[in-house]
């Protein structure tokens, strides 16, 4: 070994814009100096990275829905009526966008991140499902979870039906397929494989699998998911998930709990809106904080022979770049060797 640095990076020092996405971010590293010789090779390894929580589980999907679905409840508020009266969701970078209707459709855009809880997510959709509902003729049918931690309809009498054209990948003609449909799919426990019916139907039997057949539901998850970090330089690494060999680390994903209160506007027939203030989610705060080991076994040598730029990526499984509008700190060593 001929010398070897330690690198702190901070992504702030890059990032001049609240909006920019701190999850991919290419560092000017030139005043480092690090450069091999022809009979030389360098090579890299995390030390540690501070990923803050608020990074997105599931992306942005811009105007695109990623879920459908609707219940056998009549619609009431204005604007609405059967056929239809469907709910759509977005999912956005920014702040909840609570619920909506336009052209016979409830719609509704959500944040959802690493912070993120499944519960909370449910309680959005059932506001969207109120939001079919006059004040006059409240909401029966809403979606709940069960002891067995599956996703259930709270009426013994009414069901909640689902699209799965959302994360159906068996069609090469489905337009509404999205990779993060099935991350979603997989979030409230509803299968998205094989070969799918039209829709999912969940009702109030939570262990009646003939209900359920063939779309058989299960338990409510998030998945094991870690984040890798990727990079602009070739490390001959190898991911499943990305085919790509540009991965330098993975990072394992682990939150602690504490609650967090929101306020949502929900729009009915009246002069006004009314504010309704609830316990939408668990909050998981701090940072996502990995240290490595063994750095030194985990050098990846990279292919080039000077270190003047260096682009450090956030993935998720779906070898999506995450979104993250804070500072993430990087700690890395970066090893010159004949």
């Amino acid at each position: 070994m001929k010398s070897s640095r330690r690198i702190y990076l901070n992504t702030t020092d890059e990032q001049s814009s609240d909006s920019s996405n701190h999850a991919d971010t290419t560092f000017d590293i030139s005043k480092a100096l690090i450069t091999a010789t022809n009979n030389e090779k360098i090579s890299l390894s995390l030390c540690q990275v501070q990923i803050p929580v608020e990074t997105t589980y599931i992306n942005n999907t811009g105007i695109d829905y990623i879920l459908q679905f609707t219940t056998d409840q009549s619609p009431t508020a204005s604007g609405l009526s059967l056929p239809g009266a469907n709910v759509f969701i977005a999912f956005t970078n920014g702040i909840l966008q609570p619920p909506f209707i336009v052209n016979n459709t409830v719609v509704c855009a959500i944040p959802f991140f690493y912070s993120s809880d499944i519960k909370g997510l449910v309680s959005v959709m059932n506001q969207c499902l109120e939001a079919r509902q006059l004040d006059s003729a409240p909401l029966t049918v809403s979606l709940g979870i069960s002891e067995q931690n599956t996703l259930v309809c709270n009426s013994a009498v009414g069901k909640i039906t689902f699209q799965n054209s959302y994360w159906d990948s068996s069609s090469s003609v489905n337009s509404n397929f999205k990779k993060e449909s099935q991350k979603l799919a997989r979030l409230l426990g509803i299968n998205y494989k094989g070969d799918l019916p039209a829709t999912t139907v969940i009702t109030q039997v939570d262990l009646n699998l003939v209900n359920r057949s063939p779309e058989l539901v299960f338990p409510i998850a998030k998945d094991n998911d870690s984040i890798l970090i990727s990079t602009n330089q070739n490390t001959d690494s190898f991911s499943s998930s990305t085919n790509n060999s540009s991965i330098i680390s993975s990072v394992p994903v682990k939150l602690g709990t504490t609650t967090e209160f929101f306020t949502l506007t929900r729009v009915v027939e009246s002069t006004s809106p009314i504010l309704s203030e609830d316990t939408l989610n668990e909050f998981r705060d701090g940072f996502i904080y990995h240290q490595n080991k063994n750095v030194f076994d985990s050098h990846k040598t990279i292919s080039g022979k000077n270190l003047n730029n260096l682009r450090l990526t956030l993935k998720d499984s779906n070898n999506n770049t995450v979104f993250c509008n804070k500072n993430i700190f990087y700690e890395l060593e970066v090893i010159i060797y004949e």
